[in-house]
């Protein structure tokens, strides 16, 4: 399972290995936020028994899944791969009009570190390009299962 979490000016990103969770973020989270964020997943579905936190990459993979990460210092040239997932964080300054007429992705993830208005705009280039949006201020942190 995959979840992009809404936290104010942050991101974190976690992913489930088996019994594992692996916890990707843009800086050094500390134990105390991490299980707070965790918790609900922890005690209703998994029996967690490791967590291993990772510095953020623009790259993840789970199965199949490619994601790409953008960011306010991300050069956004072509990413080499063709994206299921692209996720905006830290309100990079990106005509996403134009990048989705390149890129292709099935859906872009912003999370709550992302600016409001910023936030707003991409959602109406998504929906001008047939593509699926998730704000995680509006609907909540994004989770994928990875059977899906």
């Amino acid at each position: 399972e995959l979840v992009v979490f809404d936290q104010v000016m942050h991101t974190v990103i976690t992913k489930m290995n088996g019994s594992s969770l692996d916890v990707y973020s843009d800086q050094e989270t500390p134990d105390s936020i991490i299980g707070r964020l965790i918790a609900p997943y922890k005690q209703q579905y998994y029996q967690v028994r490791k967590v291993s936190q990772h510095p953020l990459k623009n790259f993840l993979r789970m199965n199949s899944l490619r994601i790409f990460v953008i960011d306010h210092e991300s050069f956004i040239g072509d990413p080499g791969i063709d994206p299921d997932i692209v996720i905006l964080r830290n309100s990079p300054r990106l005509n996403l009009d134009r990048f989705l007429k390149k890129i292709k992705p099935k859906m872009i993830i912003s999370d709550g570190s992302n600016f409001r208005s910023f936030a707003r705009r991409w959602k109406r280039s998504c929906i001008r390009a047939g593509i699926i949006f998730h704000d995680t201020f509006e609907n909540g942190a994004f989770v994928h299962k990875s059977n899906m």
